[in-house]
């Protein structure tokens, strides 16, 4: 009778086990999927990104023969850039869930580092054409970094509630990347977070509040971030 049990109890417990693994391959099959699922979707955004920069390099050279107005570059730069800052966030968000190493994100945050960089100095063109200073953000953060990510939660804030200001995020996790190591030496990254605001370099952990001074703005309510800006209607 005890020998029954005892083998109706191991059979009980490799069935469980049986199952267990069962959903945990299955589990890990989907989620292997999506990871492949959602890196072919980045890809189709890196292409329609590289377009939408043609649509921007094209006017800088129509620019040398005829006039372009600073209202269409402000358009085309601010759509780019809000775009590519969507689509940083997405990456990231995938990227977590991948090893550091994987090769397919690694090439697209090189392009989408190369896409902010481009839209930076495209930006500092358009300041001296147009005699407009642009609100720029440059941070650079470590997935290592522990305050990175509070102040990566504190930079996505402001930039929902202002758009207009203009964020550039850079991973310096990988210093061997040839456009992370000429970024770093450029600005002397020595350490994480690091913002660059306009001619200000800040080594450390920066609050709310005092950014909010820094940029001269005001911490918005959540819901009024979010509200569309109200239109005067037609007398």
């Amino acid at each position: 009778m005890d020998k029954t049990k005892r083998q109706f109890s191991l059979f009980k417990f490799a069935a469980a086990f049986a199952i267990s693994f069962t959903i945990f391959i299955a589990g890990f099959a989907f989620s292997e999927r999506l990871s492949r699922s959602r890196l072919e979707d980045l890809q189709n955004d890196v292409l329609a990104l590289q377009s939408e920069w043609n649509s921007l390099e094209m006017l800088t050279l129509i620019d040398k023969t005829s006039s372009v107005s600073c209202e269409m570059y402000e358009e085309q730069i601010l759509n780019f850039t809000n775009e590519t800052d969507v689509f940083g966030q997405k990456l990231e968000s995938v990227a977590n869930r991948l090893p550091t190493d994987n090769p397919q994100v690694v090439n697209m945050k090189v392009s989408y580092w190369l896409m902010e960089i481009r839209d930076f100095f495209t930006l500092k063109q358009i300041e001296t054409k147009c005699g407009k200073e642009y609100t720029t953000i440059l941070y650079f953060f470590d997935r290592a970094c522990v305050d990175c990510v509070y102040q990566g939660e504190v930079l996505r804030q402001i930039k929902q509630e202002y758009p207009e200001i203009m964020i550039y995020s850079f991973d310096v996790s990988n210093k061997d990347i040839s456009i992370i190591k000429i970024l770093s030496q450029i600005y002397n990254i020595k350490t994480t977070p690091t913002l660059i605001i306009g001619d200000r370099k800040i080594e450390k952990e920066t609050y709310r509040q005092e950014l909010n001074s820094i940029l001269g703005i005001e911490s918005k309510p959540l819901i009024d971030a979010l509200k569309p800006e109200s239109k005067t209607p037609e007398e």
